[in-house]
């Protein structure tokens, strides 16, 4: 098929339409909060779902400058459950900083949806919820929904947080190669590619 689109020998406008149509892609960029908010990047993760489990989250400033990232080991459970300790957890940070106007990007659907009904689906996971609720009061949250690809620190860390325990750091010189370059592609506005299905 390349060999025909390039010699301009293409008989059928269907099979360019094809070909273009499976050529195309997202491009997803972690963005800055407005000025007088910060943005809380959050994930979990359950390796096996239910499997060992984790919870990483990234605080940011209006500038994409680190406040505060950490992993922590959460114990074992499913995704759901990694994905809503990851968020209490991160809203206690947030707190904890006295930030009170937050920015909170989360690629978890299902908890998502959990937010926008004030409903949590899964009765195991109502202490959690409870949680949740009370550390938002007096907080100016906004949710969003980011794709996985846009939300690379936040799933690194919770990965980590999986694996290797628990871990706190507060500026990039206390971080890894690997996670400090992470968060320099978000602080540019750089994409990443996600394949359209």
């Amino acid at each position: 098929m390349l060999e025909d689109l390039s010699s301009g020998e293409v008989n059928n406008g269907s099979e360019l339409t094809k070909f273009i149509k499976h050529a195309k892609n997202d491009y997803i960029a972690w963005s800055k909060p407005e000025t007088g908010r910060v943005k809380l990047n959050t994930d979990g993760s359950s390796l096996g779902n239910p499997g060992v489990a984790g919870a990483g989250d990234v605080i940011r400033d209006s500038h994409g400058n680190l406040l505060l990232a950490f992993s922590k080991s959460i114990g074992h459970g499913t995704s759901n459950y990694a994905e809503l300790r990851a968020l209490v957890e991160g809203i206690k940070h947030c707190k904890n900083l006295n930030f009170s106007a937050v920015d909170v990007e989360m690629d978890s659907k299902v908890v998502l949806a959990w937010l926008d009904n004030k409903r949590c689906g899964s009765w195991y996971l109502e202490d959690y919820w409870e949680e949740l609720l009370f550390q938002s009061i007096n907080m100016d949250l906004r949710f969003m929904h980011i794709h996985r690809e846009g939300n690379g620190a936040a799933d690194w860390l919770a990965k980590r947080g999986a694996t290797d325990g628990d871990g706190v750091w507060q500026s990039m010189g206390d971080v890894s190669p690997l996670f400090r370059g992470l968060l320099r592609v978000d602080k540019w506005g750089l994409p990443s590619v996600r394949r359209k299905r």
